[in-house]
């Protein structure tokens, strides 16, 4: 972001409608940046209650959403596999237990 509207997003109050509308209108700009047309027009229009996207704008975002949900995601799955794993070698190792203690 610009240091210009970083700060001017800071000072809004999301409370008010008015400065929802702002708020959306800037990070809109700021994340469809480079689908925005040389001739100025935007890939995005903010209604009242709704913000409108041109063809190709809403699967941008979601291309961009999933790129960033990558990393934590990776790592959940790399923690669950390890408890997994863990929690299959505690049972293997108790059975095997349970095995020997039966032979005697």
């Amino acid at each position: 972001f610009p240091p210009n509207q970083k700060k001017k997003l800071k000072e809004l109050d999301l409370k008010s409608p008015g400065d929802q509308k702002v708020a959306s209108e800037i990070l809109l700009t700021h994340a469809l940046q480079p689908l925005q047309s040389e001739d100025g027009v935007k890939a995005f229009v903010v209604g009242r209650t709704k913000a409108y996207f041109r063809g190709g704008a809403l699967e941008y975002l979601e291309a961009i959403r999933l790129k960033g949900l990558e990393g934590p995601a990776i790592k959940v799955q790399a923690v669950v596999r390890g408890h997994l794993a863990r929690t299959a070698t505690e049972r293997r190792k108790k059975k095997e237990q349970r095995e020997r203690y039966e032979y005697f």
